[in-house]
């Protein structure tokens, strides 16, 4: 991916977490099963200390099911890899603020 388009999709990403509420929660549960995040409408459950996974990626996959709410959760979780691997460190510096901002 070229640098100008994940810029493109970072923005993306940044402008729909501006319109989100950002939590982070001890456990997020879909029904009685416990996830690393979740969306709801305009907000995202993130867990605090998830297993192995890295905030910032579930950030990610959490604001693509935000904006796209018709993908697949395969489609999803493979884009939100994508992405996750072509941002820089200072964007991630800048997502890893939603955390913390609310």
């Amino acid at each position: 991916m070229k640098r100008k388009t994940s810029d493109k999709y970072f923005q993306k990403l940044c402008g729909a977490l501006n319109e989100c509420n950002v939590i982070l929660q001890k456990i997020p549960r879909i029904g009685r099963t416990a996830v690393g995040g979740i969306h709801e409408d305009d907000t995202i459950c993130i867990r605090n200390r998830p297993d192995k996974e890295n905030l910032v990626l579930i950030l990610i996959h959490e604001v693509w099911h935000y904006l796209r709410p018709k993908w697949s959760e395969k489609h999803i979780e493979n884009w939100s890899r994508k992405l996750f691997c072509e941002f820089s460190t200072d964007q991630y510096k800048i997502l890893s603020r939603y955390l913390r901002r609310h």
